[in-house]
């Protein structure tokens, strides 16, 4: 190995031992070291508060923030005081009195050079209310804070209107409803998403947040059902916006469970008629699945209880239940069970 090389790689090794912890900034001169200047200093204390904030070290960051309050303008002005008072009762975990305190500081100093962080602060509180954050009552009590929660993400995405902040306060709120099983709630949030954002990745995003939303809302074949046929056009509408992402989320499966639901629906109502001897009803009934849904699941067994119902009808008309006089006949009006050879 030549003398060049030696020199070469010795400069190499030496690097770490020349290069100190040194903070730069472009200025008009071109680069410029900060690090030992007043700027640096501030830079790293205002970090340095920062962290001791976010990880509840109380003590050390009122230590910190007197010195930089002595020291910087910037930390002594009154919209200063009000924001870092909220900062300490976030520190020390007192969540549900830092939200009053950021909430009050945004109505109060919208040009504030902490306005921005206090917004931040406000996303953050609003999400540990809805993640399961209760506020200490009475000593041994703790109550839920999630209506809250959702009321700071609300109040903070219409501070900041289409800014990103605001899809993150409204889309956390969305999915936080969706796991709690609200899914009117998430429906209601996704769809200001949508009014906000219509088109690229959080339109699409927001389009099946409200058709999933609908969906899932459903509660059974026991309960009225508007919301089925809602969701199945808004799925339609997002496979026609969004093909490929609908052929990748299986989106036409999910339609055809919705068919298979609003069937049943329909079949276990035509029953239901059956029961009651109102066969014209059940007939009604069974054959709109067999003309509207004879793609599901129910459309076999419905035209097996069209043709049941055909012989059950023949039954009745052959041999009649006898009408009870008087007050029995409020007992037995009509059992359609009595009838020889019922079965459906």
């Amino acid at each position: 190995m030549n003398t060049k090389m030696i020199i070469i790689l010795a400069g190499i090794l030496a690097l770490p031992l020349i290069c100190t912890a040194e903070t730069y900034i472009l200025s008009e001169s071109g680069l410029e070291d900060i690090s030992s200047s007043s700027m640096g200093s501030f830079a790293y204390k205002q970090s340095e508060l920062k962290k001791l904030i976010d990880s509840g070290q109380t003590r050390r960051a009122k230590d910190l923030y007197e010195t930089l309050r002595q020291k910087y303008p910037e930390y002594s002005g009154p919209d200063a005081e009000s924001f870092m008072e909220a900062e300490m009762l976030y520190s020390s975990g007192k969540m549900h009195k830092a939200g009053k305190a950021y909430k009050e500081f945004a109505a109060k100093y919208p040009l504030s050079n902490w306005y921005e962080a206090a917004i931040e602060r406000l996303y953050d509180v609003g999400t540990s209310f809805i993640s399961g954050y209760k506020k200490p009552f009475l000593l041994v009590f703790r109550l839920s804070m999630f209506e809250d929660g959702a009321q700071l993400l609300n109040y903070t995405a219409g501070l900041t209107g289409t800014r990103p902040i605001a899809h993150r306060c409204l889309k956390t709120l969305a999915t936080a409803y969706e796991r709690r099983g609200d899914y009117d709630e998430a429906f209601e949030e996704w769809s200001g998403i949508y009014a906000l954002w219509p088109t690229g990745s959080k339109g699409r995003e927001a389009m099946l947040g409200m058709a999933r939303s609908l969906h899932s809302s459903y509660q059974g074949p026991d309960y009225q059902s508007p919301n089925l046929d809602y969701a199945y056009n808004s799925y339609e509408t997002f496979s026609v916006r969004y093909p490929e992402a609908a052929e990748e989320l299986g989106v036409e499966q999910v339609q055809q469970q919705i068919r298979n639901q609003e069937a049943y629906k329909e079949y276990l109502l035509g029953m239901y008629y059956v029961k009651v001897g109102n066969f014209e009803g059940a007939e009604l009934y069974f054959q709109n699945i067999i003309d509207n849904y004879d793609d599901t699941s129910i459309a076999e067994p419905t035209d097996k209880a069209m043709h049941e119902l055909a012989k059950l009808r023949e039954k009745v008309a052959e041999n009649p239940p006898k009408e009870r006089k008087g007050l029995w006949r409020f007992f037995d009006l009509f059992d359609i069970k009595k009838i020889k050879g019922y079965k459906l």
